[in-house]
């Protein structure tokens, strides 16, 4: 989730707009798939229901530039981080929870969820955030995994056998 007023890249050339003048239907620019990805739901809630419990990335905090302004997200927001490695490529792109890379803080605000039509990412002051599309979300929940799963209690005769 993301804090208000944050900037969300719409347009490959680097136009932002404030995450809170999105709606439905919105175009994002993906800059991991060069494409763009369109917003199906936008939830946002205040922080008190969080008991106002958010993390701030401080600009420049992963890398000169990156982000260009202090950053506020929840804390399971899963943020790109650019890793070098010993393999034949170089460098690596991890996520990892905000909370491992910047600090907590406790200030009211409302926070923004957005669902894109596929899962991908998303620039926001020039770092990259994880977004998940609904089924993506609820694919490891129990109750995701019960509708998906056959249901053994049912009758016989409902499914299509004899009694």
């Amino acid at each position: 989730m993301i804090g208000f007023g944050m900037p969300v890249q719409v347009r490959r050339c680097g136009t932002s707009v404030a995450v809170e003048r999105l709606v439905i239907g919105d175009l994002v620019y993906d800059p991991l798939s060069d494409n763009y990805i369109e917003l199906v739901d936008i939830l946002s809630r205040g922080t008190a229901a969080l008991g106002n419990r958010l993390v701030r990335l401080r600009a420049d905090v992963l890398r000169p530039g990156c982000p260009s302004r202090d950053v506020l997200v929840s804390r399971q927001q899963c943020i790109g981080v650019a890793t070098r490695t010993s393999a034949p490529d170089p460098m690596r792109l991890e996520f990892r929870p905000a909370h491992r890379l910047g600090e907590e803080v406790g200030v009211p605000t409302r926070l923004f969820a957005l669902f894109p039509e596929r899962s991908g990412c998303i620039s926001v002051a020039g770092m990259l955030l994880q977004v998940q599309d609904m089924a993506a979300l609820l694919a490891g929940t129990p109750a995701a995994m019960a509708a998906r799963q056959p249901r053994a209690d049912l009758s016989p005769r409902l499914r299509g056998g004899r009694e």
